[in-house]
């Protein structure tokens, strides 16, 4: 947004201050702001005015606002106090105070109250409230955009460039002579644009800022290039090449250069010439890392980076986006595309980390589903499903209309939800998803081949083989090959094995067990171990002594190598081996005695004592439990 009249830090002034006992004081205001009754407190008035000065060139924003609220408060209801909360709000709103909007109401609504006063006193405004009053209508114009309150935007712009049909609130100051014109067909331009795309009219008011802006300024760099952007939309390639030349001869800095490239390289996008594409982006990298472009344009050539597939580039921009500036509202969003990059490599720790700070910030209501999905998703594969539940119920929260993003968010939160063992809070997800494909003709997706396993896996987990079996015959037809066939052919076993199909079921879980691509040494584990259960089932000892001792070669977590070496000592009893079963049960005391099988195997060796008589075995304690993921 280009704010020009009275923005630049050098046009914040200290000359009223030093006439402060002869001008401070308006008769007629409703407010009396009394002059300081002492030299002391004067020098303290203009030491704060000039620190919030200070920081304001210095773009310390938050300090900035600081100074010029507490000048404010020092000379409430006067023209200073106007000119303080001036410079305060626009400090806000430069660091992305969420309350600007409001703050920018409340200066509009001073500053009419002031103009009145003054009208009845029979004075006149000072000439800079013109432009102050039309830079805060302005801003007030691009936040009600941001904020798609399209209607208010529409009318306050028509208001200040006085169209036709056009009405001025009464509520609020309005400049007596015609200002900031290029800058507000400018935001009537980005207005066309966001709401209805309509890239001809948009185009349209920006030539008419363009032909209304100063030579040599910026926002003519700014207006060539959305003029540019706009018959790129248009698809009006020589005029888009033209306009991008013309912002070339016109650019002051690296940034405007690195602005023509990105250019270039949407003409390409849109050309779908990918290798141009990239190419034309390569020199506004080291304009970007060296600190030549501003923070937007930076985060704006990042994601333009790995939209081209350059993600080595795109996540060092993003980078060195968050280390110039940690505090700046654009870091948010940066931070969360960077937690992204860190979890496509598995990087889950970063991740977390990344994530964390971009939440603490704030992220505005439309990245709140993004970044809680992510952090949900880092937090499942950290092995804290109770923090994934949280994030992810925060994100279905505000996931709006946006059916993708809730299929994902559901997904996940189904996950953590099993993992966390609440499983009719997770059916109920599941039920959701499936449902929408009910009944449906169109192509289902891949995704849905889980969602249909969590559901056979709920079935048999209330013992319901018959359904859990259907669904996984419905998963094995519609999609052969997909990525938990392993999975799905795991919960086959187990329907087998509950109506005594123990040799199929094997066979089963044999393959899966040999597969050099099973999903995770657990799955692997989990069926030899299923294994041993049914030739236990069976009676079969010797056997499925064998299949648990496997169990241990797998290199799997502790909690299977402790649950083999349980099976084993059982096993080592049934056959009347009480040694082995001592020595079966004491390594697994020896390694895993605070695992969740030490308190039972600690039993066992009291039972068995030092005799080497066979005991009777105890009833079976394990049970495969295939809803709890073990991770």
């Amino acid at each position: 947004m280009f704010v020009r009249a009275h923005i630049a830090s050098k046009t914040v002034r200290t000359a009223p201050l030093l006439v402060w006992c002869a001008a401070v004081v308006l008769p007629g205001l409703l407010v009396r702001a009394q002059p300081p009754d002492s030299e002391e407190a004067k020098q303290l008035l203009v030491r704060s005015f000039v620190q919030g000065r200070d920081a304001f060139a210095s773009e310390d924003w938050e300090k900035a606002s600081e100074q010029f609220r507490e000048v404010s408060k020092q000379c409430s209801g006067s023209p200073l106090a106007l000119e303080s909360n001036y410079y305060a709000t626009l400090a806000e709103w430069k660091r992305g105070d969420r309350s600007c909007h409001e703050s920018m109401q409340a200066w509009l609504r001073e500053a009419k109250l002031l103009q009145d006063r003054l009208r009845h006193a029979n004075r006149p405004s000072p000439s800079s409230w013109d432009a102050w009053i039309g830079n805060m209508h302005l801003l007030l114009a691009q936040t009600e955009r941001q904020r798609q309150q399209w209607e208010s935007a529409e009318s306050r712009l028509a208001a200040l460039l006085e169209l036709a049909d056009s009405e001025r609130s009464q509520d609020f100051a309005w400049p007596a002579q015609k200002v900031s014109i290029a800058n507000a067909w400018y935001e009537r331009g980005l207005l066309a644009q966001d709401r209805h795309q309509d890239w001809g009219k948009a185009k349209d008011c920006f030539q008419q800022a363009l032909d209304a802006s100063p030579d040599g300024s910026e926002l003519r760099c700014e207006l060539v290039s959305s003029i540019a952007k706009t018959h790129i939309q248009l698809a009006e390639w020589d005029a888009s090449e033209e306009s991008i030349a013309q912002l070339e001869s016109l650019a002051m800095n690296d940034h405007w250069r690195a602005k023509a490239a990105l250019l270039r390289g949407d003409i390409a996008k849109a050309r779908q010439d990918a290798a141009a594409f990239a190419k034309a982006l390569q020199p506004a990298v080291a304009w970007a890392l060296s600190g030549r472009t501003d923070l937007q344009l930076a985060y704006e050539l990042a994601l333009a980076l790995l939209e081209a597939r350059e993600e080595e580039d795109g996540e060092a921009v993003l980078i060195h986006i968050v280390q110039r500036d940690p505090k700046h509202p654009v870091t948010i969003e940066a931070r969360v595309h960077i937690a992204r990059r860190a979890i496509e490599r598995g990087a889950w720790q970063q991740a977390k980390e990344r994530l964390d700070e971009a939440i603490a910030m704030g992220c505005a209501p439309a990245w709140i589903p993004h970044a809680r999905l992510a952090r949900g998703q880092a937090h499942l594969k950290l092995g804290l499903p109770a923090s994934a539940v949280d994030d992810l119920t925060v994100a279905l929260e505000y996931v709006g209309e946006d059916v993708g993003l809730e299929t994902a968010i559901r997904f996940e939160l189904g996950e953590a939800l099993m993992q966390s063992q609440r499983w009719d809070e997770a059916n109920e997800h599941w039920e959701f998803l499936a449902g929408r494909y009910k009944d449906s003709t169109a192509e289902l997706p891949s995704w849905l081949a889980r969602v249909w396993l969590h559901q056979a896996e709920m079935q048999a987990l209330r013992q319901n083989w018959i359904e859990a079996e259907a669904i996984v015959s419905r998963i094995q037809a519609q999609f052969p090959e997909c990525d938990c066939r392993d999975d799905v052919d795991y919960l086959k076993a187990r329907c087998l094995i509950s109506k005594a199909g123990f040799d199929e079921a094997r066979q089963l879980l044999d393959r899966i067990a040999r597969e050099p691509t099973v999903r995770s040494l657990e799955l692997a584990a989990r069926s030899r171990w299923m294994m041993g259960e049914t030739f236990l089932m069976q009676r079969r000892y010797a056997e499925a002594l064998q299949a648990y001792e496997s169990v241990l070669e797998t290199g799997s977590s502790s909690y299977w190598q402790s649950a083999a070496w349980m099976q084993i000592g059982q096993c080592h009893e049934l056959l009347r081996d009480v040694p082995a079963a001592r020595e079966a049960y004491q390594t697994l005391m020896d390694r895993y005695a605070d695992g969740p099988f030490g308190e039972i195997a600690q039993q066992r060796l009291d039972s068995l004592g030092s005799s080497d008589a066979p005991r009777q075995s105890t009833a079976r304690t394990l049970n495969d439990t295939p809803v709890v993921k073990q991770r």
